[in-house]
């Protein structure tokens, strides 16, 4: 019996893993098709804790043979929930774990006639595997409980179902110390922690943004530091056959992560300049479509080619193009310039794509970057208001807490700015991703 329901949960893992459904969906599939293969049996069929634990590394190899899950990730992070980061897979250990003590706790803190004959069987068997199992995962929480042949619990208070099933979930805990204590994948939750990072919108777009298997496995890896860079791959690794840790595009810096996603002379005009573009676009044509200039709302990778300077009654947009002044200005380029023509201001936005660690110093910098400008602008068009909007999302996606501040001014209501701020930032993930593609994916 236990041999079939493996080859079924193992077929059906393939099945899901290997289909074109996207990566949430593929989850919630995994969770409700093939998890619930063996969870049925829980109760029934006495699984040891070696088949559950090979079980899941059944299924882990599943996903890594199909691409969504990279060999050197953090396995922690599967069983976490989504809106801590992690991937939202069920656990058939711990689920095996928390069956069968609820299950027991229903049984004898039951007063139906059915709990009254489960308990009575289960005491004529002279206290069976079920009740050892379960004295022996509740003493692992912390509780101290045991089941005497008259069918009552001894040295403990009576255990209630829903406070047991509060204190299993806590479980899931050890899931997230475990990632956050490892040295190289918990950096991200270090950035977040320590940059004023907003944990819950920064890992938003794992339920909103649709992406593939594929793609959310390789954003996991540039997150944790584990994709195969020439440092990480001769001091995380130890591979000795490199001769050089320099990047192989630049040959100027070491090749670490943040250097290859966001800091490479090389790939500044091309992959860095597009997924800055592709970022703003979202933006721009938000604002055509809003400013009148636009019959709907176009995704901002459905136009290629975009007119520096668009004008009709209501306002000029400047997209990307150099303003004149009376004085000379350094800095008189910013991305997107908004001149309002029936209202008294100006809106100036300016877009940045940084390592994750450099979000607070860009913002500062952009903001500082084109004061000047603004109080020139506001002189030559007698205006009385000039707002500089800087939208700075971290390379892998990660959100600042005032990012909804910059963008509130631009929108019309907060649905909006709900909606660029998942554009935006599913737009740098892919961008992100395809650079990492285009340097590893054959060593990936």
């Amino acid at each position: 019996m236990k041999k079939e329901i493996i080859h079924n949960v193992k077929r059906l893992a393939n099945v899901v893993w290997s289909s074109e459904l996207n990566e949430k969906n593929k989850v919630d599939a995994h969770n409700m098709l093939v998890v619930s293969k063996i969870t049925y049996s829980f109760g029934i069929i006495n699984w040891t804790e070696n088949e559950l634990d090979e079980i899941d590394r059944m299924i882990r190899k599943c996903l890594a043979n199909n691409r969504c899950l990279s060999i050197h990730s953090n396995i922690n992070r599967l069983y976490l929930s989504r809106q801590q980061g992690g991937k939202g897979l069920l656990n058939v250990h711990h689920l095996h774990n928390r069956t069968i003590t609820t299950l027991v706790g229903y049984v004898f803190n039951g007063n139906s006639e059915h709990a009254k004959l489960i308990k009575k069987f289960w005491m004529n068997k002279k206290m069976g595997t079920l009740l050892k199992k379960a004295e022996d995962v509740i003493g692992k929480i912390g509780l101290n409980i045991a089941f005497t042949e008259n069918g009552v619990m001894k040295d403990s208070e009576l255990l209630d179902h829903s406070k047991l099933g509060n204190i299993m979930k806590k479980e899931y805990q050890k899931y997230y110390a475990s990632w956050t204590k490892n040295a190289l994948h918990g950096k991200v939750l270090t950035r977040c922690i320590e940059g004023g990072i907003d944990i819950r919108e920064s890992f938003r777009w794992l339920n909103t943004a649709r992406l593939r298997g594929d793609a959310v496995s390789t954003l996991f890896a540039i997150q944790e530091q584990a994709i195969p860079t020439r440092v990480i791959k001769k001091r995380i690794w130890k591979n000795n056959i490199l001769s050089s840790e320099y990047c192989r595009m630049c040959d100027k810096s070491l090749e670490t992560v943040s250097h290859v996603i966001s800091g490479c002379t090389v790939l500044a005009n091309t992959y860095y300049k597009a997924r800055h573009d592709n970022m703003l676009k979202v933006i721009y044509y938000y604002l055509l479509f809003k400013l009148g200039f636009e019959e709907k709302w176009h995704a901002w990778y459905e136009v290629n080619i975009i007119e520096p300077v668009k004008s009709n009654e209501v306002c000029s947009i400047y997209w990307d193009y150099p303003l004149q002044t009376n004085n000379f200005q350094r800095f008189n380029k910013p991305d997107i310039v908004i001149i309002y023509k029936q209202q008294d201001k100006i809106s100036l936005i300016e877009g940045s794509v940084p390592w994750d660690e450099n979000i607070a110093s860009k913002q500062i910098e952009k903001r500082n970057k084109y004061k000047e400008l603004s109080i020139e602008l506001k002189n030559i068009h007698r205006k009385k208001i000039c707002t500089i909007s800087e939208v700075v999302i971290g390379s892998t996606g990660l959100l600042d807490e005032s990012i909804k501040k910059s963008l509130k001014p631009l929108c019309d209501n907060s649905k909006d700015v709900r909606r660029i701020m998942d554009y935006c930032q599913k737009a740098v993930i892919l961008g992100t991703v395809r650079i990492c593609r285009q340097l590893f994916d054959s060593a990936m």
